[in-house]
């Protein structure tokens, strides 16, 4: 009997690993297969669809489920838009995931071209539809709009950048200095008057670090100086996955922690002190709008040295200043309610906070009661919800009571910019009476025996093993003997899983290190890129330069597809290369020709290249990227 237990065991232990492997096996085979089997297209990302006039938003251009496109041509997005590239990332990616015993795997193709745009004008503009070229083909994005806003006349936050001296020689130093006033808030107490108007947005349990967009953190072209790091490090005030109080500079984040913070998304914004103080009248001279207003505001400052190197004149604007210091502009009343109002210790309550009135209710965020002392103390308040119906903002929060000594919600606050009478002010909400029990207990009873609720004492039984009910009928037995069989196959399951799914992950990960593989997947682009530049040269009237670029582009996507030096790689090694990689033999002959007669074009006298020898170039160049870098 012992030896058939055995044999049993091995046989399942055998069937378990051959089966972990099959389906492994199935999840590596065709790695390509499902963004093969998708449709290629184009999908465009705006960072939100409204802002205010020069402010910076990301834009991004995915080419899905294609892996060898070619950048868009923006150039009727520059109308309307200030454009910078920042340059494309691949988002080819594979992950295999076991569901319900399943192997399941998600491949990605692709690359995101990523932008930073800036409107030039207010209005409703209009983000054209995208192309992108994928080989022979053309894919189109959607068109996208965006609401742009005039900037606020307010007087709430204000930017001066100064220069000293104004006007200089080269070589000789100037001195940068950015002064942001920022109004102070209504004071709770009256010794917080000269209260740092920045603390409190960044103590929130969601910080608001104001952010600030500096473009000369790097010396700007033309001059020299300490590098953006340099300048800013002693600034630094938070430490690592702590808010500090302070502003944000170009979006800046933390670094130095944990190598998975970029792709869990749990970056902090760095944060740099700007050495805030209470402004003096000589810090507004020159600000018109401040003038006599001292002492309402706070003032920090920013500066920085730098040299110029040549003769001319440069701008160091605009600087913005991204940021929320109030909850709103305009005149509005709030108040709120609570449901239910009787609970138990621990049961949700739904508290709704409506702000009514005019002003900017749209932009209106949620106050942070979780912060506020008289809630956390006495409630566990979770993160709120927001809406806006007719003419009132609606926020709602769940909050459980802790205690049953809880008597009341507390008055929530809530601060604006009140701007008839040009000052900031604070309304509260009516506290609202709750009545709050203790949580209800189940019988001992019940909890042992599982029925119904039973007279203590009499049906419980104490051993030194634990409570016990008596129960006379049989039919309550059973055998709560544990199988033994289901977490044996477990534990042998576990570590060949798990062997095998590091073995799979480094396989993937040396593939993706391999140089000579990137080369590879990255030369239809390369070359197409390079044809780009051989048509430009062309329509500039610079034929040798063309007939060099077009020949780089063939002679280039030899080259990296058979992993050979491209310098020095003559017409008939580049073409016994093709025939090497699987181009047929026509295809091979035409590469070669091609390139003997380009190369007479560049190194011989009066050279020249017309539309149809770069279609022909282009037309190679689509048939070897058929025959070759897809055999």
């Amino acid at each position: 009997m012992t030896g058939d237990r055995r044999r049993a065991r091995g046989s399942v232990a055998r069937l378990v690993a051959l089966a972990l492997l099959a389906l492994l096996a199935a999840a590596v085979a065709s790695p390509r297969a499902a963004a093969q089997q998708a449709t290629p297209r184009v999908e465009c990302r705006l960072e939100r669809d409204r802002c205010y006039e020069g402010e910076t938003l990301s834009y991004v251009v995915f080419a899905r489920d294609v892996d060898d496109s070619e950048a868009p041509d923006l150039s009727a997005l520059r109308a309307d838009f200030d454009v910078k590239d920042l340059g494309p990332r691949s988002m080819n990616s594979s992950s295999i995931q076991f569901v319900n015993g399943r192997v399941v795997r998600h491949d990605q193709v692709g690359t995101e071209y990523r932008y930073l745009v800036t409107p030039k004008r207010s209005g409703r503009l209009e983000l054209p539809a995208p192309t992108v070229k994928a080989g022979a083909r053309k894919l189109e994005g959607d068109a996208l709009t965006l609401e742009v806003l005039p900037p606020d006349a307010q007087d709430v936050a204000l930017l001066r950048i100064e220069l000293a001296p104004a006007s200089t020689y080269p070589l000789q130093p100037v001195a940068v200095k950015l002064r942001v006033f920022v109004r102070k808030l209504p004071p709770e107490h009256p010794s917080d008057d000269d209260a740092d108007p920045i603390g409190p947005l960044c103590r929130n349990r969601q910080p608001l670090i104001p952010m600030l967009h500096v473009p000369w953190a790097e010396p700007p072209d033309g001059f020299s100086g300490p590098s953006a790091s340099d300048w800013l490090s002693p600034l630094v005030v938070s430490r690592r996955g702590e808010p500090g109080v302070g502003f944000g500079v170009n979006d800046y984040v933390q670094r130095g922690g944990l190598p998975f913070d970029d792709l869990l998304g749990s970056q902090r914004a760095e944060v740099f002190d700007l050495k805030g103080r209470p402004a003096k009248d000589e810090d507004v001279a020159g600000v018109a709008a401040l003038k006599g207003r001292a002492e309402r505001y706070f003032v920090y400052e920013l500066d920085r040295t730098v040299t110029p190197q040549r003769v001319g004149r440069h701008s160091f604007g605009p600087v913005t200043l991204k940021g929320r210091f109030v909850d709103g502009f305009g005149r509005f009343e709030v108040k709120a309610s609570v449901a239910p109002a009787r609970a138990h210790v621990g049961d949700p309550l739904t508290l709704t906070v409506e702000v009514t009135g005019t002003g900017n209710l749209e932009s209106l965020a949620p106050p942070n009661v979780a912060a506020l002392p008289e809630f956390s103390s006495a409630f566990r308040v979770y993160e709120a919800t927001a809406e806006t119906k007719e003419n009132a903002r609606l926020f709602t929060y769940s909050v459980r009571p802790l205690a049953a000594t809880v008597k009341a919600v507390p008055p929530v606050p809530f601060s604006f910019f009140d701007v008839a009478s040009e000052r900031y002010v604070t309304r509260r909400t009516e506290a609202l009476p709750i009545e709050v029990t203790a949580a209800e207990q189940l019988d001992p009873g019940a909890i042992v025996g599982g029925g119904a609720k039973t007279p203590a004492g009499k049906d419980l039984a104490a051993r030194h093993e634990g409570l016990f009910t008596h129960d006379s009928d049989p039919r309550a037995l059973g055998d709560e003997r544990v199988d033994w069989r289901i977490p044996a196959a477990t534990a042998v399951a576990l570590p060949i899983a798990t062997c095998a799914a590091a073995g799979l992950l480094a396989a993937v990960r040396r593939r993706g290190a391999d140089p000579r593989a990137r080369r590879r997947r990255a030369a239809p682009g390369r070359a197409r890129a390079r044809l780009t530049i051989a048509e430009a040269a062309a329509r500039r009237n610079e034929p040798a330069a063309a007939a060099l670029e077009l020949g780089g582009a063939l002679r280039g996507l030899v080259a990296d597809l058979a992993d050979l030096p491209e310098a020095g790689l003559t017409a008939r090694e580049a073409r016994d290369a093709a025939r090497r990689l699987g181009a047929g033999a026509e295809v091979a002959r035409q590469l070669q020709e091609r390139l003997e007669a380009l190369d007479a074009a560049h190194y011989g006298g009066g050279a020249r290249l017309d539309a149809a020898t770069l279609d022909e170039g282009r037309a190679l160049l689509d048939a070897l990227i058929r025959e070759v870098a897809r055999a």
